[in-house]
């Protein structure tokens, strides 16, 4: 005979069936969310791809059918090193970036073409190159990339009786990618003050469904709007970026000052509206402990 189920066994069953089926939901939201934000920032970079697509193939054609470069390999490198590190305060990083090419290449020319090749050499022009780099105060990477630079010359395009033509077509590909940096802005460039609102709306939604979730005792949707929560962070950063690019590029762009004032607000708000999402990720947390 079977033996008789106690009364708690089948509630405790369903229990923990519903908790099994939340946490499912939970993982296929968390999973949707994942997708939505790998897509949408894909299209965010979508601009920028097509930017150093453009650059390079400018900085080929000036390289080869201008200055008559037989194969012009550093100067779409450059022009494509040049924009793809300058998110944020795009032209003081591209002139950084520009520096620090040109320094290695510079270098490497120069010891190649008066001291030939070794292993000896390949030391001095690291360390020649990093030197020369940090002591021009740019960045930690700049640096390295300065020494990268000066042995892919050495190592890989150095002519000893074409002194400085690498060095040249780097300069070529450098003024190509900070011409591109400044006339040229990124498609999210102009748009702070939209990414801001799409923010504080996002922010609002989440503390509508919290009090909504802590009204019903829902334990579950407090739980969703901590995911969201937590995602408001890297849309924050982007809204960061995209202003600090706009008000580098309204420095040099006449035809855009009458967007000052909007960029202007979206910046004066940053720091409130950083420590409000620290607190709603804060007051969304707890919520779900008392739950």
């Amino acid at each position: 005979m079977d033996r008789p189920r106690r009364p708690g066994a089948s509630s405790a069953l369903r229990r923990s069936a519903a908790l099994g089926s939340a946490a499912l939901d939970l993982s296929a939201e968390i999973s949707r969310r994942e997708a939505r934000r790998r897509s949408a920032a894909l299209r965010a970079r979508a601009y920028l791809i097509v930017q150093c697509a453009l650059a390079a193939a400018v900085a080929y054609s000036i390289a080869r059918y201008v200055f008559d470069v037989a194969v012009p390999l550093f100067a779409p490198v450059a022009a494509m090193i040049t924009l793809g590190m300058t998110h944020g305060q795009r032209l003081r990083r591209a002139l950084e970036i520009t520096v620090g090419v040109g320094v290695g290449v510079f270098v490497g020319e120069i010891i190649v073409h008066w001291l030939g090749m070794g292993w000896w050499q390949v030391a001095l022009i690291v360390g020649v190159s990093m030197t020369i780099a940090a002591a021009l105060d740019v960045g930690p990477l700049l640096i390295t990339q300065a020494g990268v630079q000066g042995l892919i010359v050495a190592l890989l395009s150095a002519n000893s009786t074409l002194a400085f033509g690498r060095w040249f077509e780097a300069l070529i590909g450098s003024t190509a990618g900070l011409a591109f940096a400044a006339i040229v802005p990124t498609s999210t460039v102009l748009r702070p003050r939209a990414r801001a609102i799409a923010l504080l709306r996002d922010v609002s939604d989440v503390l509508t469904r919290t009090a909504a979730a802590m009204t019903n005792k829902d334990q579950a949707a407090v739980e969703k709007a901590l995911v969201d929560a937590r995602a408001t962070e890297v849309a924050f950063n982007g809204l960061k970026g995209v202003t600090a690019d706009s008000r580098e590029i309204l420095r040099l762009t006449p035809l855009s000052t009458r967007r000052k004032a909007a960029i202007a607000t979206v910046a004066s708000m940053l720091e409130p509206l950083d420590r409000a999402i620290r607190n709603m990720r804060v007051l969304n947390r707890r919520a779900a402990v008392c739950l």
